[in-house]
């Protein structure tokens, strides 16, 4: 939740809630409150539900109290800090003319969940839930790895379309668009390094609920 840019403060009230009440309907409350009016008598013990919604609505609330430098600060702190985009750059820069064209192509690697609808994530005849297999079994294959490196991501996938005798294109494809959104970025793999296992494990996963989610293609017309 760090990396989606969660403020710890706005986490902390948001798990309280799920369990615990202020009273009179108030739902924004600092942590120094809560324990000043903490009583067993507001506990709940019904079963609570995750709602990201809400929590992203309540931190919301917390950045709009935020200073402007605070905003700053936590920004490259954060987002744009030193030691990521150091990451980031190498992979970039023979595609960037002026530094006007670095967030295009670069917005991903900032961004957090990514919407397939109207990307090329499923390939031209295969059906959805096959990618989605593919895809699930090859993230068990990566989060297996000892070492998060684009050498050996490269290896486990290279290894999974030779052990199922796949087209590279069949996977390498809906992959990048899976992490990336576009099949237009950097290298696959160092890629796939630099977001970090927790970032594609997340896009993977969204990918596979998508791919689950569409029709099978329908079978060819028999010639005449």
């Amino acid at each position: 939740y760090r990396r989606k840019g969660i403020l710890p403060a706005a986490l902390r009230n948001f798990l309280a809630l799920m369990g615990w009440s202020l009273g009179n309907d108030q739902e924004i409350f600092s942590t120094e409150t809560m324990i000043q009016n903490f009583t067993w008598e507001r506990f709940s013990l019904g079963g609570p539900v995750f709602d990201l919604q809400k929590l992203l609505w309540m931190n919301g609330q917390y950045l709009k109290e935020l200073s402007d430098e605070t905003w700053v600060k936590l920004l490259r702190e954060q987002v744009f800090n030193e030691k990521y985009l150091t990451q980031i750059i190498p992979l970039i820069k023979e595609r960037v003319n002026a530094f006007e064209e670095f967030i295009p192509n670069a917005d991903f690697f900032f961004s957090g969940d990514l919407k397939y609808e109207n990307t090329p994530l499923l390939p031209k005849g295969l059906a959805g839930k096959t990618v989605a297999g593919w895809f699930s079994d090859v993230l068990e294959l990566m989060e297996s790895l000892d070492e998060w490196s684009a050498p050996k991501l490269k290896a486990v996938v290279d290894q999974f379309i030779a052990e199922n005798q796949l087209k590279g294109k069949d996977l390498y494809m809906p992959l990048r668009v899976a992490v990336s959104g576009t099949l237009v970025s950097p290298p696959l793999f160092e890629t796939i390094q630099v977001l970090g296992k927790e970032m594609v494990r997340r896009r993977i996963r969204l990918a596979i609920e998508y791919l689950k989610a569409q029709k099978a293609p329908a079978p060819a017309e028999p010639k005449a």
